[in-house]
């Protein structure tokens, strides 16, 4: 295992240091693999559309508490132009109990 990342007793030895010799070559061969198996877009969608997403969501709207307080934050925002009124307002369900 050791002459995996470097060469024992400091000696050239062929095939020692293979990582550390080609770490280039390993990043530039795993990026391709993540970009090309869990990146592309057939994988990206079928994994948005297995989520559920627009179920839950729905399931979430519909519910009484969260229906009320989404729309009162819709309403703020139209109040303000879309624009959020302050950098330092923080949700309710956010804050620490007092």
């Amino acid at each position: 295992m050791t002459a995996l990342f470097r060469q024992p007793l400091g000696l050239p030895i062929p095939h020692t240091a293979l990582i550390v010799e080609r770490k280039d070559q390993f990043a530039a061969t795993l990026g391709r693999f993540v970009q090309e198996n869990f990146l592309n877009a057939d994988v990206l969608a079928e994994r948005i559309r297995s989520a559920g997403l627009v179920p839950r969501l729905a399931a979430w709207l519909t519910d009484g508490r969260n229906a009320a307080r989404f729309a009162g934050q819709a309403a703020d925002l139209a109040v303000s132009g879309g624009r959020a009124r302050s950098a330092t307002r923080t949700c309710s369900a956010c804050s620490p109990p007092s």
